[in-house]
């Protein structure tokens, strides 16, 4: 009988460790972006499983957006004063609204780019408000519970979140990314071409200012070799901004060669 015991009791601590290490728990509390999270919709049911429909119905019972989607929205893209909920009498759909001073319009009508970045800052506000409940600290300077950004972290994967918007909107996307992590812990993985998006980050790091640490940032490009195989080399920004060394031809240096070219070529005579 002892041995019985001391059988299971190893095959299923082997059990533990063996899908511990195919799943891991921070892969399972990985929250997911792709590049078509959004949903471009008029009215959203709560019963869709869709990213965009899971993110408002855990915000409808509040009937708006809270203070970090407000703020991106109001005083970083500027594109309105926060979203608006409205239920449906059934209690099957949700309409979301884009408020701007005192006009309100169906988010569906602001287009697909809008609409993915809301998406975007719905999972992190949704992220937010799911762990700072655990990430209460006494402040003995404040009186009062704050939030311990170092206490639980939470993890977004994002899949190309430059995807529609305009050239600013993707430089601020790093603002963003870096004040949720620096702010409240959220530790981002994230899949991008972006040339804006990596130059802010690279300012980012240089500006002493932003408190953003070379450590903080890791950068891995990943090229194809000779022989077809896909590689990944990491690259590092120093504590000045520039990177230990370049990414692959035509990434960031595109734009340079088109305008060097540009001066090259001679004026077409008249």
């Amino acid at each position: 009988y002892f041995f019985d015991v001391l059988f299971y009791i190893l095959d299923n601590f082997l059990n533990l460790v063996i899908n511990d290490c195919i799943d891991p728990w921070f892969i399972k509390d990985i929250a997911y972006i792709d590049s078509s999270s959004a949903s471009v919709r008029r009215l959203y049911s709560v019963e869709d499983e869709n990213k965009m429909c899971v993110a408002l119905s855990k915000l409808v019972n509040k009937g708006k957006t809270g203070d970090f989607v407000n703020k991106w929205l109001k005083e970083k893209f500027e594109i309105g004063d926060c979203i608006e909920l409205e239920g449906t009498k059934e209690g099957v759909g949700v309409m979301a609204y884009l408020v701007k001073g005192e006009n309100k319009s169906l988010l569906a009508d602001e287009g697909y780019g809008i609409t993915q970045l809301i998406a975007l800052l719905l999972q992190i506000e949704n992220n937010i408000n799911e762990y700072s409940r655990y990430n209460q600290i006494w402040n003995e300077d404040a009186g009062c519970y704050k939030n311990d950004p170092y206490y639980l972290k939470s993890f977004i994967a994002v899949e190309e979140p430059e995807v529609h918007l305009h050239p600013k909107y993707q430089s601020l996307l790093a603002e963003m990314f870096v004040e949720a992590y620096q702010k409240y812990n959220i530790h981002f993985i994230i899949e991008t071409h972006s040339e804006y998006l990596i130059r802010k980050l690279q300012v980012m790091v240089a500006d002493k200012k932003n408190a953003l640490l070379p450590s903080d940032v890791s950068l891995n490009y990943v090229e194809k070799e000779g022989d077809g195989v896909s590689a990944n080399r990491k690259i590092e920004i120093g504590e000045d901004g520039r990177l230990s060394e370049p990414f692959g031809k035509g990434f960031l240096d595109e734009a340079d060669s088109l305008a060097m070219e540009i001066l090259k070529l001679k004026p077409r005579k008249k």
